[in-house]
């Protein structure tokens, strides 16, 4: 997970499944960087573990109103995120109310100014957040307009009033996309990360102790940081597996899905089809330390 402390933006989210070792559930988190997912196991779902996985570093992280993320907001260094998919969410289950109609005409405006963004190739920069202050600002003005109005008029305890509830409570969160356009308007990749998760918690139904359940979101790091560096997941496992018992403790980060290619044009092809234990390390000196 250090590596994740390097980039700006990390995205959060988290799942349940049963463990056999406890009658209460447990937890898979998953943290989405521009370098690394990786995934950690906790027993509970306390706000402890995101403090200690990004506690330590600086820039922002994007969740959903989850309380568990309140630690890592009061004590950690990085400003926290809101989802506009989670907002926009509450107004669709809303149903057919001509409120939630209006919020959610709102909220896809704002994403097709993200998408005239991606098509002019100006995601994160200046152009973009000029392109969301000029456009997107007045439409989430709008969206906080609405949610007031709602607020006024209608009962707290009706689906459409906890929809403007959600809005407004999270307004400081959902704006900081507004003034940073680095950070993108929903959580989706985190919650894509989770995908796996809950596909495999169908088939394998549960996991046998907390070893295993750490061991398991390693590999889904593995994995999953493969597809988000475009390599061949199989591939990379298989040769991983023959050069990990042999490659000094001190220099393992150089074997991340990161800094693989790297790595890989300075084995031959032929040593990582040799028998395991016969693979040669590099030398020192033409290993330059990952960054």
């Amino acid at each position: 997970m250090a590596a994740l402390t390097e980039d700006f933006l990390v995205h959060a989210d988290e799942t349940s499944f049963k463990p056999t070792t406890q009658t209460s559930k447990a937890f898979i988190w998953a943290f989405v960087g521009q370098s690394l997912t990786g995934y950690a196991f906790a027993l509970t779902r306390g706000g402890d573990l995101p403090l200690d996985v990004l506690g330590g570093s600086t820039g922002a992280f994007l969740c959903d109103d989850y309380r568990g993320y309140d630690p890592l907001e009061k004590k950690g260094n990085r400003k926290r995120s809101g989802c506009l998919a989670h907002a926009r969410r509450k107004y669709f289950e809303v149903g057919d109310v001509p409120e939630a109609h209006d919020a959610l005409e709102l909220v896809a405006y704002m994403y097709r100014i993200e998408h005239e963004a991606e098509r002019r190739g100006i995601l994160g920069t200046a152009d973009h957040l000029a392109l969301r202050r000029a456009y997107s600002r007045p439409l989430f003005v709008a969206l906080l307009q609405l949610a007031r109005r709602i607020r006024q008029a209608q009962g707290p305890k009706t689906l459409i009033c906890r929809a403007a509830n959600y809005t407004s409570s999270n307004m400081l969160y959902l704006g900081r996309a507004m003034r940073d356009a680095r950070i993108p308007l929903d959580n989706n990749l985190a919650e894509n990360a989770l995908r796996v998760v809950a596909v495999g918690r169908k088939a394998w139904m549960f996991c046998g102790s907390g070893v295993h359940a750490q061991a398991g979101a390693n590999r889904f790091s593995l994995i999953a940081s493969c597809m988000l560096h475009d390599l061949d997941p199989e591939s990379y496992l298989e040769a991983l597996i023959r050069i990990v018992p042999y490659w000094p403790r001190a220099w393992y980060l150089e074997l991340a899905p990161k800094y693989w290619l790297r790595t890989r044009a300075r084995l031959d092809a032929k040593q990582l089809a040799m028998p395991v234990g016969a693979i040669t390390v590099p030398p020192a000196e033409q290993r330059p330390a990952p960054s």
